[in-house]
């Protein structure tokens, strides 16, 4: 999913310069978490049919075949499709593993950001000469293929186990507001090394890189605080990276920390929504709420970036970051319970 999203981003950039063409690329990423989809392993067949659409798209871009319209359309309607299968299949995927090996919840997000960071840097580096989707195809492969053994594990180790919960998880307001941070602060991001930076996709691909390795060693990068200090460090750090004068490099040095705080505060998230049940519902209703909310802020943040400039915006997303630490103690405080 990471290398379809990097290419994704990175080819509608090249396609158009518009910050709200841009920004809305998350619209179609994001609207099947609104649709009430059943949760199942097929989705990945949707996603397979997306990286061969998509693959058109490059192919048209390559040899300057169709016109941009098209192209951007075509994008659109691919990344939509991509949306509906990891939307489908993903927690599915999670439950079974879970189950059948015991994972733990560090172990989910930190197996989830090991494969978003070695896509990236696998897209980075194979975009210029291979543009980047024959390795997606490849790759869904082995996903397809575990997803398929763990149902069959799963069914004849207890065939009459209640199966994981399939239906539509509720949206939770934390998780919310989250996502309208986090949505808004990858919406501008290639347009942002492209214009702003001047920057290619092997660039973007080390900040988003250095962004998920951080997610990565977020234990060792970061001491323990509370959830608002994290908001607070995000705020900081994109203070630093929308400045004027900040290099590339120290971009990239910025975005670890980035990375590391912001998987701090899923986690703290995850802890928080005990109350609904097993960790792969938990996972599930994190994702939806900060997909849905994350298309306001992408939106929002395309506005802003139209209207006053990319650098003006991440000023302002800065800022966002600062309060919503600052709105976050309410969801950190102990909740009381009648239990002993």
């Amino acid at each position: 999913m990471s290398i379809f999203n990097l290419s994704t981003a990175w080819v509608l950039a090249e396609l158009s310069p518009s910050p709200m063409i841009n920004s809305l690329l998350i619209l179609p990423r994001s609207i099947s978490a609104i649709l009430p989809l059943q949760r199942s392993r097929r989705g990945l067949f949707f996603f397979t049919t997306a990286a061969i659409l998509f693959e058109v798209v490059v192919i048209g871009m390559y040899f300057d075949f169709g016109n941009k319209a098209a192209l951007i359309f075509l994008t659109f309607f691919s990344a939509q499709l991509a949306s509906l299968g990891i939307t489908k299949s993903d927690a599915v995927i999670i439950g079974f593993t879970q189950t059948s090996e015991g994972i733990t919840n560090q172990q989910v997000l930190q197996g989830k950001d090991i494969g978003g960071v070695t896509g990236t840097f696998l897209g980075g580096i194979i975009y210029p000469a291979f543009k980047l989707l024959p390795p997606t195809l490849l790759l869904m492969l082995p996903v397809a293929w575990l997803a398929d053994r763990e149902n069959k594990k799963q069914s004849q180790a207890s065939p009459n186990q209640t199966e994981i919960k399939k239906g539509v998880p509720p949206l939770e307001r934390w998780s919310l507001l989250n996502g309208l941070v986090d949505g808004a602060l990858f919406s501008l991001l290639p347009l942002w090394v492209l214009q702003i930076k001047g920057g290619d996709s092997v660039d973007l691909s080390w900040i988003i890189g250095s962004f998920m390795l951080g997610r990565v060693f977020q234990k060792r990068l970061l001491l323990k605080m509370k959830t608002d200090s994290y908001y607070g460090l995000c705020a900081i750090l994109i203070f630093l990276a929308a400045h004027p004068n900040t290099p590339i490099w120290l971009d990239v040095v910025l975005f670890m920390p980035l990375g590391a705080s912001i998987a701090r505060i899923q986690l703290e998230l995850v802890d928080h929504l005990q109350p609904y049940g097993n960790p792969a519902r938990r996972f599930d209703i994190i994702g939806r709420s900060n997909t849905i909310a994350g298309v306001f802020g992408g939106l929002a943040m395309g506005v802003t970036g139209e209207l006053f400039g990319i650098r003006e915006a991440l000023g302002l997303l800065a800022i966002a970051f600062a309060g919503l630490g600052l709105a976050s103690w309410r969801w950190q405080r102990p909740v009381p319970s009648n239990q002993t």
